[in-house]
C-alpha cells in the first residue's frame, strides 16, 4: 500500500485510516514561536515507502491531458512549499513552512524572503501583481503591495489561519482552524466570525466577482457566502475536503483526503468521485468551469475538462504536491513539500480559419478584418498567401489582436498581388490549413491619376472643343474639370462627353462659360485628383 503523508496536522494509523486533522497547540496567553515542522524528515521516510511502489520516476517532462508539465525545479532550499497563487503566467507567489515568500516573474523565481520569522505560512492569494494576502498558522495576515510585504498583523488571536482568497485588493476572506471566517475590506480585517462551530475550515475560494465564496471543512461540509454565510452542508460524507476552487457562482470543484473530487453546478454538489485511488488530494485550481487541475500527495496531477477528470499523471515522483494555481487553461504552477515548483503549459491545437470579414480589400493593405476560427492563442500571427502558402511571398498582417480562442482582428498588409488568396493563422500549435472559408481577395488599388498632355490645348470660352487627354491612372467613372484659378472644384468648368478610352487616355468636350486664360485640366477618379502641372494646361480664348 502506498504511504501517505504524516505531518504535524494529520494523524494516520498503521493501516492507513485517516483520523481527523490535529490542531496545533497554541498558548492562550501569548503566541509562542513554533518550531519549523519536521516536514523534511517525514518527506524522506514517506518517499522511501512510495519508491517501493512506484517503479518509474518522472522524467524531464510529463504529458498531461492537453498540456505538458516541466520537471520539478528546486526553488526553496530545504523548505516545504505550502501554497502558490498566480494571477497571470508572468507573476506568481509561493509561500513555505519557514515563513518565506518567493515571487515568479514569468521565467525565474526570486530567492526566499522571510516575511514571517519562521512561522508556517499556510496560504497566499494574489488577484494581481500589485496585491497579495498571505496567512499563517499563528493567526497572522500579511499583504503585498507590488514591491514589499507588510509586517505581521494579528487578526485571529491564537487560532491558525488555513486559507485566504482575494478576488480583488479590496476584498479577501480568510478561514481558520476554529470554524471562523474573517473579511478584509482593503485596509482592515473584521473580527473572527464563527460560521462552522468547532469544525476545522480547510480552504476558501471566492469568485472573481467577489459576490460568491465557498469554504470547506474537515467534516465534509461546504459553506457559501453571498453577503452572509449559509451552511454547513454535507458534500463529502466522512471525508475532509482539503481544497476548493470557484471561478464563478455557478461552478466550484473541491478535492479531499480520500482522493475524491466533487463539483458544484450553482445549486448542488455532485457525489464524490475517486480520481486518485484513495490517495490524498491537496490542491485544486479552476480558472473556468471547463478546466481544472488537481494535485495529490503522491505526485499526481489530474485535469478536468468540464465533464470528467483525466487519469493521473505523475509529475513529481515521490514528492507531496501541496498546492496548484492556474490563471488560465494554458498555464499552471504546482508546488511541493520538497521545495520544488512544477509548471504546466498547454499544448496548443492547430488553429483553423472558417471566415474572414470583410473578405476583400485593396492591394495597398490597411483593411481591418475579423478572423473567425478555433485554436487562436496569444502570439498568433496572420499572413495572406500570394499563391505559395503561408510563408513564401505571403503578406503579413499588422495590428494582430487575439480577442479570444475563436476570434482575431488584424489589418491586411500592403504590397500584395491582386487576386483571391488564403489567409493563414499560425500559433505554437501550427498553421491553419487552406480552405474556402479563409479566402481574402486583394483588389487592384486605386491610384491617383496624372495628366501629362491635353490636345488641342486651346479652345473657345463657350466650350465644345473636343480634346484628348493623356496621362495615367484613368478608370471608368473618371470626371474632367478645367480650373478657373481655384483648383479642381471651386468655379471649375466640368467637361462633357467624358470617355475613358484606356488607363492612359480620355476623350471629352470642354465645358462653356469659362473665363479666358490658361488653366489646369484635372482628372478625378476614386484614387484622387491629378495634381496641377505644366503639361495639363488648357487655354480658354
Amino acid at each position: 500500500m502506498a504511504a501517505e503523508r504524516v505531518n504535524e496536522n494529520q494523524a494516520v494509523d498503521l493501516m492507513g485510516t485517516r483520523s481527523r486533522r490535529l490542531r496545533s497547540w497554541k498558548p492562550t496567553a501569548y503566541k509562542s514561536h513554533r518550531p519549523r515542522p519536521i516536514r523534511r524528515l517525514v518527506h524522506l521516510l514517506a518517499s522511501a515507502a512510495l519508491l517501493s511502489a512506484v517503479l518509474a520516476v518522472v522524467g524531464a517532462t510529463s504529458a498531461s491531458a492537453g498540456g505538458t508539465w516541466s520537471s520539478p525545479k528546486s526553488i526553496d532550499g530545504m523548505n516545504g512549499l505550502i501554497g502558490v497563487s498566480c494571477p497571470s503566467a508572468t507573476f506568481c507567489v509561493a509561500v513555505d513552512d519557514a515563513g518565506d515568500a518567493l515571487a515568479y516573474n514569468g521565467s525565474s523565481w526570486s530567492s526566499p524572503s522571510d516575511i514571517d520569522e519562521g512561522y508556517l505560512l499556510n496560504s497566499v492569494s494574489c488577484p494581481s501583481a500589485t496585491f497579495c494576502a498571505a496567512v499563517d498558522d499563528a493567526g497572522d495576515a500579511f499583504t503585498y503591495n507590488g514591491s514589499s510585504w507588510s509586517s505581521a498583523s494579528d487578526i485571529d488571536g491564537t487560532n491558525g489561519l488555513n486559507s485566504v482568497s482575494c478576488p480583488s485588493a479590496s476584498f479577501c476572506i480568510a478561514v481558520d482552524d476554529a470554524g471562523d471566517a474573517l473579511i478584509y475590506n482593503g485596509s482592515t480585517w473584521t473580527e473572527p466570525s464563527d460560521i462552522d462551530g468547532s469544525n476545522f475550515l480547510e480552504s476558501v475560494s471566492c469568485s472573481s466577482s467577489s459576490d460568491f465564496c465557498t469554504a470547506v471543512d474537515d467534516a465534509g461540509n461546504a459553506l457559501t457566502y453571498n453577503d452572509s454565510w449559509s451552511g454547513p452542508a454535507d458534500i463529502d460524507g466522512n471525508n475532509a475536503p482539503y481544497s476548493v476552487s470557484c471561478p464563478s457562482a455557478s461552478f466550484c470543484a473541491a478535492v479531499d483526503d480520500a482522493g475524491n473530487a466533487v463539483t458544484y453546478n450553482g445549486s448542488s454538489w455532485s457525489s464524490p468521485t475517486d480520481i486518485n485511488g484513495g490517495h490524498i488530494l491537496r490542491g485544486v485550481s479552476c480558472p473556468s468551469a471547463s478546466f481544472c487541475i488537481a494535485v495529490g500527495q503522491n505526485g499526481n496531477a489530474f485535469t478536468y475538462n468540464g465533464s470528467s477528470w483525466s487519469s493521473p499523471t505523475d509529475i513529481d515522483g515521490s514528492n507531496f504536491l501541496e498546492s496548484v494555481s492556474c490563471p488560465s487553461a494554458s498555464f499552471c504552477i504546482a508546488v511541493d513539500d520538497g521545495a520544488n515548483a512544477v509548471t504546466y503549459t498547454a499544448t496548443s491545437a492547430v488553429p483553423t480559419v472558417t471566415s474572414v470579414a470583410p473578405n476583400t480589400g485593396p492591394s495597398t493593405g490597411g483593411t481591418t478584418v475579423t478572423i473567425t476560427g478555433t485554436g487562436f492563442v496569444a502570439g498568433a500571427t496572420v499572413t495572406i498567401g500570394q499563391g505559395s502558402g503561408p510563408v513564401t511571398g505571403a503578406i503579413s498582417a499588422t495590428d494582430v489582436k487575439v480577442v479570444s480562442s475563436t476570434e482575431i482582428t488584424a489589418a491586411t498588409g500592403g504590397g500584395a498581388k491582386a487576386g483571391t488568396w488564403s489567409l493563414f493563422v499560425t500559433t505554437s500549435g501550427g498553421t491553419s490549413a487552406a480552405n474556402s472559408g479563409d479566402n481574402f481577395t486583394y483588389t487592384t488599388a486605386a491610384v491617383v491619376p496624372t495628366v501629362s498632355k491635353v490636345t488641342p490645348n486651346t479652345g473657345s470660352t463657350s466650350g465644345g472643343t473636343a480634346i484628348a487627354i493623356t496621362g495615367t491612372g484613368f478608370v471608368a467613372g473618371a470626371t474632367v474639370t478645367i480650373g478657373q484659378g481655384s483648383g479642381a472644384v471651386t468655379g471649375a468648368i466640368a467637361a462633357t462627353n467624358v470617355k475613358v478610352v484606356s488607363s492612359t487616355q480620355i476623350t471629352a468636350s470642354t465645358g462653356g462659360g469659362a473665363k479666358a486664360g490658361s488653366w489646369s485640366l484635372f482628372v478625378t477618379t476614386p484614387g484622387g485628383t491629378s495634381a496641377a502641372n505644366s503639361g495639363d494646361n488648357f487655354t480658354y480664348s
